[in-house]
């Protein structure tokens, strides 16, 4: 973090599981650093910071604004217009997913997440960026083949580009073509995380999350349901790490390599919903709702050896550990 003394560094998507997390880190480690930095969190227009992050409002090294990032530049010049000649870094995160919705109105999702990733590029290429960290997702592999144990950065993808649902994960592969292109065209200096799956504070308990659902059943004294027969496979990072290793890929990471974030440790949905159980105060039951899967059970765990051997990144926090922090959290805030 050293290197970001007396920077500007702008968050997009400051107010979802990321952005909380990248912007609070921010302020740790300038505080305690000493720094001098300065962060502008960009929230989209219906982002309602006292609700969603009111430990982020007041603090002297951090500004949160409401910005469409479809129009981002225009909404930069109209409210902070001494930033619009200098950004230092930024972490661009900012992506419209509603789970409500997103079956019947894909569109917004791709359009933020490629007119809003265009719109970013095309600002931080003016102000003279220094690195620029677009934050990906695993989800442009498509379905990992079930015998494939890790998913590495170099494998072929398999994706359904005709279908709606692959509209997140389309308008994310776009986000790093349009990366790779300012990269070349203009020596923009951009790196790419690919996460994978995680828990911990700030995690939305209401979305598409199945951590999540699990830890907002237990947080009641009903059963913790799974939609599905528990054998998929998933693998959870601890959000302390997901900060770290997104931090040093944006100071460090090669420019145009992306980075899959997240832990290698697999572990069954069922697995999962029993460690929440047993932190919970209602040992919950588990009230396996989905019919068995014939064959072998789906996956969707990273192979993080480029992160490991390139950076020097590792897990620090295992995932019951994670689990148990994260229901902490939960129930405090309840």
């Amino acid at each position: 973090m050293q290197m970001w003394r007396d920077s500007r560094i702008m968050v997009t998507g400051a107010s979802g599981f990321f952005g909380r997390w990248l912007v609070e880190t921010f302020h740790h480690a300038n505080q305690v650093l000493g720094l001098g930095a300065q962060l502008v969190g960009i929230g989209s227009p219906t982002s309602d910071f006292k609700r969603e992050c009111p430990q982020l409002l007041g603090l002297e090294d951090v500004v949160l604004i409401k910005a469409d990032i479809c129009h981002l530049e225009a909404e930069i010049h109209a409210q902070l217009p001494e930033w619009c000649d200098r950004i230092d870094a930024v972490i661009h995160a900012a992506i419209y997913v509603d789970a409500r919705y997103y079956d019947q109105q894909p569109l917004p999702t791709l359009e933020t997440a490629v007119k809003g990733t265009w719109e970013t590029l095309e600002l931080t290429r003016k102000a003279h960026v220094k690195r620029f960290l677009f934050i990906s997702s695993g989800a442009v592999y498509g379905t990992q083949p079930c015998m494939l144990d890790r998913i590495a950065e170099d494998h072929s993808i398999h994706l359904n580009c005709a279908i709606h649902s692959s509209a997140y994960a389309e308008g994310k592969r776009l986000g790093e073509t349009l990366c790779a292109a300012y990269l070349r065209q203009y020596g923009l200096p951009v790196t790419i995380a690919r996460p994978f799956a995680f828990v911990g504070p700030h995690l939305p308990i209401d979305r598409h999350f199945a951590i999540g659902n699990f830890l907002r059943d237990a947080l009641g004294s009903g059963p913790i349901v799974l939609q599905s027969d528990g054998s998929p496979l998933r693998s959870y990072l601890y959000a302390a790490d997901l900060a770290v290793w997104l931090w040093t890929i944006l100071a460090q990471g090669t420019l145009g390599q992306p980075y899959n974030v997240g832990s290698e440790h697999a572990t069954s949905l069922l697995d999962v919903a029993n460690l929440i159980s047993r932190v919970s105060p209602h040992h919950n039951a588990i009230d396996i709702q989905g019919t068995s899967v014939i064959g072998p059970p789906p996956r969707y765990i990273p192979d993080t050896s480029r992160a490991r051997q390139e950076l020097g990144l590792g897990q620090t926090i295992d995932l019951q550990e994670g689990i148990r922090r994260t229901f902490a959290w939960h129930r405090q805030m309840l």
